[in-house]
């Protein structure tokens, strides 16, 4: 089945690209081209390979998963337009002529939207970074490394060893002999010989090759990487716009109705009520499973507050559990330890568990759910941080009696603020909204027999909801894509530990990537390191302090050899979130690099 995909780029090297993918399809049908989007052809301007849509920025409103590739021969044009491009539902591939000849293509290294035309020849070991161009006919020798934004015209020759920095122009027959850097942003005249590096911005031309011009550029203020910011578009706008129009602006309405149903359908055989937090989820949680003063509720330690604080509410004390090595989340070693020595010191087994999917990372479920089992206690899994990941291919929160969701502004999707409780049945939902709507009895005027809560999520916010689950399956592939990138990168360094799927039964969102610094062994500690990127403009953050050692906990039982309290002292949180771009990171390497 053919994918649809777009030019960027109606000019020469765009209908280049477009032969390239006719003769593509003539050995493999692959591509339907859609036409073309260019900020200076008016749209509806034809050529034969297709028409003129509009420009540039309009595919950041497309609705529909699309293929682009960027083909202009200008790298400041490849770098502008690249960034620009946000939508999730774009996709950038790499396009190569089928005559394209690699010599080792299993050791060839690729990003992603590069284009090569007809005629290249590639040695052996290449590396190649993201939205690099090449023009017919090319010699690229052995060791090469080209890293983004790179313009390769036709009849160039780059020679072993040769190290691209982002951004340079290779004009036509140029040469660049071995084992030369060129940096950033450099432009090499055609037919001219490069025989020494190239400076940045430097312009070079004859043979042998001389610097021309050197401007001086005006220092560039880079912006702030954020750990996890919200991506929104159009679709967020549109449900949000018909709330306003329809003037349902209240806890009820057609947006909430429908944004529980969706999170029913992608999650499996629950029934779900939205509400206004992840915290009045899980409070309602520890309200429906009947927790109120003189009970005790186990909870993991290492997790956020708001996964204790509603055992507080209820009047009931917490048991804070220690986390297990494999995935930083409840051990049931000391989770069924806990229990028994609460059962021999109060004669009662403790009335509820709260384990949490922490950063996304599943708990081990099926441990968990058998001692609770085993013990008659029912399960509230705290999965604010985890949807759309997995345990043995069921969805993270919907393993317990009730499971919590958030859709804070910095989670896999957000409602702004917001959250939802999985429910086991339709009796319990229903139990749960009357709740959350501060317990109005069935009468014609307010009749309270009970406590309630103002809990329910707006229908403006269930809105960007709706348009946040249209992108989910994207917004996952970005966030394990961005871990991966993190793995990769960080792979031999000593010292660093990432939080992974300790095997194939887990399968984490990675909402944020987590490092685990061994000071000893690296050399530097996890505040050395935050305090480093903090000055380069990097936002990062320490594990969550675990709650045994929290102030206002200090006088709760504990159970544990002080893994989470050691994950607290090493453990930091990088930015992971879904416009995080290949510069950012290299941002936050090259910080790395310096301790």
């Amino acid at each position: 089945m053919k994918k649809n995909i777009a030019i960027v780029g109606a000019g020469g090297f765009g209908r280049e690209t477009a032969c390239c993918l006719r003769v593509i399809n003539g050995e493999s049908p692959s591509w339907n081209l859609i036409g073309f989007f260019d900020d200076g052809v008016p749209a509806g301007t034809e050529n034969e390979y297709g028409c003129v849509l509009g420009p540039v920025e309009d595919l950041n409103a497309w609705k529909e998963p699309l293929s682009v590739v960027i083909a202009i021969a200008s790298p400041r044009a490849l770098e502008r337009i690249s960034g620009l491009l946000d939508n999730p539902l774009l996709d950038f591939p790499n396009i190569i002529a089928p005559d394209v000849k690699f010599y080792d293509r299993d050791r060839m290294v690729m990003g992603k939207g590069n284009v090569i035309s007809f005629g290249h020849i590639f040695s052996c070991h290449v590396e190649m970074g993201d939205f690099n161009l090449f023009s017919c006919g090319s010699l690229i020798g052995h060791d090469v490394t080209l890293e983004n934004w790179n313009v390769v015209a036709n009849g160039s020759k780059i020679s072993g060893g040769v190290t691209l920095g982002n951004a340079n122009f290779l004009g036509a027959a140029s040469v660049v002999l071995p084992c030369r850097t060129v940096k950033r942003n450099v432009v090499l005249g055609a037919n001219s010989t490069l025989v020494r590096d190239a400076l940045e911005e430097g312009t070079y031309a004859g043979c042998p090759a001389v610097l021309n011009k050197k401007p001086s550029p005006a220092p560039e203020k880079k912006s702030a990487i954020w750990l996890s910011l919200a991506c929104t578009g159009e679709a967020e706008e549109r449900f949000v716009r018909e709330a306003f129009e329809s003037k349902w602006v209240t806890t009820v309405g057609p947006n909430v109705d429908a944004f529980e149903r969706e999170l029913e359908e992608y999650l499996g055989e629950t029934h779900v009520v939205a509400l206004a937090s992840g915290t009045s989820a899980l409070h309602l949680g520890l309200v429906m499973l009947g927790v109120g003063p003189g009970d005790e509720v186990l909870c993991q330690s290492m997790t956020f507050a708001a996964s204790a604080n509603p055992i507080i509410y209820q009047g009931a004390s917490p048991v804070f559990v220690d986390s297990e090595e494999k995935t930083w989340n409840m051990s049931p070693e000391w989770l069924e330890e806990a229990i028994r020595d609460r059962i021999r010191q109060t004669g009662r087994a403790p009335k509820a568990m709260i384990p949490v999917d922490l950063y996304g990372m599943p708990a081990s479920m099926a441990e968990i759910m058998e001692i609770a089992g085993k013990y008659g206690i029912p399960v509230l899994e705290d999965a604010a941080e985890a949807l759309g990941s997995e345990y043995r291919g069921r969805k993270c929160g919907t393993f317990g009696t009730y499971g919590a969701f958030s859709f804070n502004g910095n989670k896999i999707i957000t409602t702004s603020g917001g959250g939802a409780l999985c429910c086991p049945d339709e009796e319990s939902r229903n139990r749960v909204k009357f709740y959350a709507t501060q317990a109005r009895e069935q009468a014609p005027h307010y009749e309270h027999a009970r406590i309630g809560y103002n809990y329910r999520l707006s229908n403006v916010c269930a809105g960007i909801g709706r348009g946040q689950m249209l992108s989910l399956p994207a917004f996952l592939e970005k966030r394990r894509g961005i871990h991966e990138d993190y793995r990769r990168r960080l792979s031999g360094v000593p010292g660093l530990s990432l939080l992974e799927n300790p095997d194939s039964r887990y399968h984490s969102n990675h909402w944020l990537t987590c490092v685990q610094i061994h000071p000893e062994e690296a050399r530097f500690d996890r505040e050395e390191l935050r305090l480093a990127l903090l000055k380069a403009g990097v936002e990062s953050r320490p594990l969550w302090k675990p709650m045994h050692l929290q102030p206002v906990f200090r006088s709760c039982p504990f159970y544990g050899a002080g893994v989470s309290d050691r994950l607290f002292e090493q453990g930091l949180c990088l930015p992971s979130g879904a416009s995080l771009t290949g510069e950012d990171m290299d941002r936050i390497m090259d910080v790395m690099a310096t301790l």
